[in-house]
């Protein structure tokens, strides 16, 4: 099982792939270096010191507890589903007999009109 994506999403579908018995083999695909943390937690309680480094992690096991391969700081370039294979901008190829997209979203910025003056 491949998972492209290393937000909450792709960590929790990996953990329940586990809690429900999966036993193959799990690969999490993430553009970010570091293991999936919880965002919300770290834009609200974090930067106000409600609590520490401690609580970042989603949860209390990280990826190689639940038997995945994290694969950080690459991102899958192209996705051919007949041969079941991902292409990694980092020259790599991985093959894949189940495929999970989790990429989650990019915030966009809004994009306002030019304000113009007003004279009262």
């Amino acid at each position: 099982m491949a998972i492209v994506g290393g937000g909450a999403a792709g960590f929790a579908a990996a953990d329940t792939l586990r809690k429900l018995g999966g036993r193959g083999v799990i690969a999490l695909f993430s553009e970010e270096e570091e293991q999936p943390y919880d965002r919300a937690l770290l834009t609200k309680d974090y930067l106000e010191g409600s609590f520490g480094d401690d609580r970042l992690p989603i949860a209390q096991h990280d990826l190689a507890d639940l038997r995945v391969t994290f694969h950080g700081g690459v991102r899958v370039d192209r996705i051919d589903p007949k041969a079941r294979r991902l292409r990694l901008t980092n020259g790599g190829e991985q093959d894949y007999a189940k495929l999970l997209l989790a990429t989650g979203a990019a915030p966009r910025r809004a994009q306002f009109p030019r304000s113009r003056s007003f004279r009262t």
